[in-house]
């Protein structure tokens, strides 16, 4: 036996894999599968950042996009807003002219149905469209 006691260290990494992939380098069966492995690996390392990129591009301009959407729709959400603001006075004056209109429309009414009265005996007048639809003008149905 030797005295000599030096630990055993182990071939770094980067010299493993310089011997496996240089085809230089004698190979036995392993490490020439290893070393075809390693190369494919690399290859589909390759493919798979160059997939990365494409997918981070589009991601950026989809999110580019989603944000001009959401600007828009916004931007539509206060036209909205202004435009029923706007509307107010006139869905108010609409809906008083309708009643100005239907309280015009009763007097009218009434004043037609007064005038056929005194002109026809009633029950000929029951007959007659133009007093049915005051009738029913009177009746708030129209």
């Amino acid at each position: 036996m030797s005295d000599n006691r030096t630990p055993y260290v182990a071939t770094p990494k980067a010299t493993l894999e310089e011997h496996i992939v240089s085809s230089c380098v004698p190979k036995n069966e392993r490490e020439w599968w290893a070393h075809h492995e390693i190369l494919k690996q690399r290859q589909r390392i390759a493919e798979l950042e160059a997939l990365y990129a494409d997918s981070c591009s589009a991601l950026n301009e989809h999110m580019e996009i989603h944000a001009q959407v959401v600007n828009l729709v916004k931007e539509l959400e206060a036209e909205v807003a202004r435009v029923n603001k706007a509307m107010d006075p006139i869905d108010q004056e609409c809906c008083d002219l309708q009643a100005k209109w239907k309280a015009e429309a009763q007097w009218a009414a009434k004043d037609l149905v007064n005038l056929m009265l005194l002109r026809s005996p009633h029950h000929v007048l029951k007959e007659d469209a133009d007093y049915q639809h005051a009738q029913r003008i009177l009746d708030g149905q129209l």
